[in-house]
């Protein structure tokens, strides 16, 4: 009996994220990196965080792109294998991560549906690496919102 529920819950997971990976375009590893890193950032327990204690993942690049900078300059920046273009939209900020090539993670959408908000700077492209460990501070808006803010 074990055996058979172990086996249905196997296949419902493979289902689901044979599904994922094809509405999103995106690997299972990337959605999973996506789920950590949103979690960590919906749950901070300091007002200043540091950038590499927050990302469960490696990553040697990370990409910050304003809204409306088109998909083919944001390609052009990371030079990937492979970019998961449904996860784009040219109305939100993108907060790309990559290793080796590979799109590791991206944060984007609306602050009001992930529950926050990143501030870089004026600039449309802002790239970083973990060398730099940026440092935010985390403030909580009324609406539940958090807001990291780059230090300077």
């Amino acid at each position: 009996m074990f055996k058979k529920f172990i086996s249905v819950v196997g296949a419902i997971l493979l289902v689901v994220t044979i599904t994922l990976t094809i509405f999103t375009n995106a690997s299972p590893m990337a959605l999973l990196n996506n789920y950590q890193l949103n979690y960590n950032l919906t749950h901070p327990t300091k007002d200043t965080i540091f950038i590499n204690n927050v990302i469960p993942f490696k990553w040697d690049h990370g990409y910050y792109f304003s809204p409306y900078v088109e998909l083919k300059d944001i390609k052009k920046h990371i030079n990937v294998k492979h970019f998961p273009d449904k996860l784009y939209n040219d109305d939100q900020a993108h907060i790309i991560y990559v290793y080796k090539g590979h799109v590791e993670a991206i944060v984007n959408g609306l602050g009001r549906s992930r529950g926050y908000w990143f501030y870089f700077s004026l600039s449309q492209v802002y790239r970083f690496t973990p060398k730099d460990d940026l440092t935010f501070t985390v403030r909580k808006q009324t609406n539940g919102i958090y807001e990291y803010v780059l230090k300077s």
